[in-house]
């Protein structure tokens, strides 16, 4: 154990006389829809902590809201799962004083006494893998599995001195802001980028300079295709290399020798993830792309194949698409579908404001991955004791004991 730090039980961090622990009223159908916001299953897994904006509405009595009440800091476990990975899976509850907040029975409320233990640094610790493996452990599976409050009172949580746990939630929810910041700037990022995407490909905004009438085309006039390089290698067979490997989805391994050199556009033939996001991408240098990829370029004094890429990826695929649980894009299809576009210098400077654009967005990604990397990084640490944001007291601290007497681990 950390040198000032102690193991204790769950329920011995209690802040009610009934150990804290309590299953919420039944939401009944009929009731939802008007009255009090309601911590269900589906507000678990949204994010911590749990806020009262965006809860379905429940319309509890005076009674029910009284014994159901939600405070600040408040706990709350699942109590059963379809698979044992997810029960007792935990997140807290932050909110203003006065709010008016109810729980459900799907949920097992916590109430712990904030004078001993900071509620975001214990919900960390019920989170943690020595609790999950606890919990886990020791719930009840049958057709679903479950957990009950004597199991969850039992939880052992690693507990520093009340100064050390509000320095760690400090410095975590420091970080927290930073990865909320960062979300946000991306998001309004993307939405920028978008906007601008369909006022661009609509004609109905014009970069300063360029005029005339835009051209339709099939897209066979447009672009070169070069499907017949393609070569699908089994992955036990593939030797490994610098060459990104492509499939439908984009990038599966890297290998070496290449199919296609230069610059082109990647369509899913078929096997696409995600239909109504159909996967297309721009590429440059050396690739190998196996047959569940159409390979495109732009025609020489013609086309862009920048802002081919940006073109295409408008187009809802969705209505072209054959086949059934593999949906496929038959090439013969994609040759013939139209595109609508300027001449090839405004479509290079189109594609030269939506690349600034990616490159802006790509390098937020980046920022935003890295703060998130860093955080994970810091979480283990400051939880396991493994940095110390305050000094252990030289003082030894007598054992504690539960409200029943027991004694708990102090070493």
């Amino acid at each position: 154990m950390v040198e000032g730090w102690r193991e204790v039980e769950l329920a011995s961090l209690s802040g009610d006389g009934d150990g804290g622990m309590r299953n919420g009223v039944f939401c009944e159908v009929s009731r939802k829809g008007a009255g009090a916001p309601m911590i269900n299953v589906g507000d678990m897994y949204a994010g911590a902590p749990i806020t009262g904006g965006g809860l379905e509405l429940f319309n509890a009595t005076e009674e029910e809201a009284r014994r159901f009440a939600v405070r600040d800091g408040d706990l709350f476990f699942t109590r059963s799962s379809v698979v044992p990975a997810g029960i007792a899976f935990c997140n807290w509850f932050k909110g203003a004083d006065g709010e008016t907040v109810v729980f459900d029975s799907h949920v097992i409320r916590f109430r712990p006494d904030t004078r001993r233990v900071v509620p975001m640094f214990l919900h960390l610790q019920c989170s943690s893998p020595k609790a999950r493996s606890f919990l886990v452990s020791n719930a009840k599976t049958a057709a679903m599995t479950t957990i009950d409050q004597a199991v969850l009172g039992r939880c052992p949580v690693d507990l520093p001195p009340l100064p050390e746990q509000r320095a760690i939630a400090a410095a975590l929810s420091d970080a927290d802001a930073l990865v909320v910041a960062l979300e946000k700037l991306l998001a309004k990022k993307r939405a920028l980028k978008h906007g601008a995407m369909r006022e661009l490909f609509s004609g109905k905004r014009r970069l300063r300079g360029f005029s005339g009438e835009w051209e339709t085309r099939e897209l066979e006039r447009a672009a070169d295709f070069h499907d017949s390089a393609r070569e699908p290698v089994a992955e036990s067979l593939r030797e490994s290399g610098a060459t990104p490997y492509y499939g439908a989805n984009g990038i599966q391994d890297y290998v070496r020798g290449h199919t296609h050199e230069g610059e082109f556009v990647l369509i899913a033939e078929d096997g696409a993830n995600d239909l109504a996001n159909y996967p297309v991408r721009h590429v440059r240098g050396r690739i190998w792309v196996n047959n569940h990829a159409h390979v495109l370029s732009g025609k020489p004094g013609v086309t862009n194949t920048r802002f081919l890429a940006y073109a295409l990826s408008m187009i809802d695929y969705q209505a072209f698409l054959v086949g059934g649980t593999r949906a496929k894009l038959n090439g013969a299809v994609l040759r013939k579908m139209s595109l609508t576009m300027p001449g090839e210098s405004e479509q290079a400077a189109i594609a030269a404001i939506l690349a600034d654009m990616d490159a802006e967005i790509g390098a937020l990604t980046a920022r935003l991955e890295k703060t998130r990397r860093v955080r994970r990084g810091m979480m283990s640490e400051l939880m396991t004791g493994g940095i110390r944001l305050v000094a252990p007291a030289n003082t030894k601290t007598q054992p504690e004991t539960t409200p029943t007497g027991k004694h708990l681990k102090n070493k």
